[in-house]
């Protein structure tokens, strides 16, 4: 399930960082300026969730390497009777 959990929040960084662009993009084209302005705005949002994205996947991945955790597949494990 990490494994997972950190392709999707990678996935969705690169969702925000693509809007993000697309904004940018747009507001170039934008000969309003008050418009222009408000367009570029959206853009640093976007790009704000995609760090923010980018950084859950991060701590995901630092958590899933501390020691004491455990992976998924070791979750349902019976214990070991010697």
């Amino acid at each position: 399930m990490g494994a997972t959990l950190t392709t999707i929040a990678e996935r969705d960084a690169q969702y925000w960082l693509k809007l993000a662009e697309e904004a940018r993009l747009q507001a170039e084209e934008m000969t309003h300026p008050p418009t222009r302005r408000e367009m570029l705005q959206i853009a640093t949002g976007y790009k704000r969730v995609a760090e923010r994205a980018r950084e859950q996947r991060e701590q995901a991945e630092r958590n899933a390497r501390r020691p004491g955790t455990h992976s998924t597949s070791n979750r349902h494990q019976p214990p070991n009777d010697r």
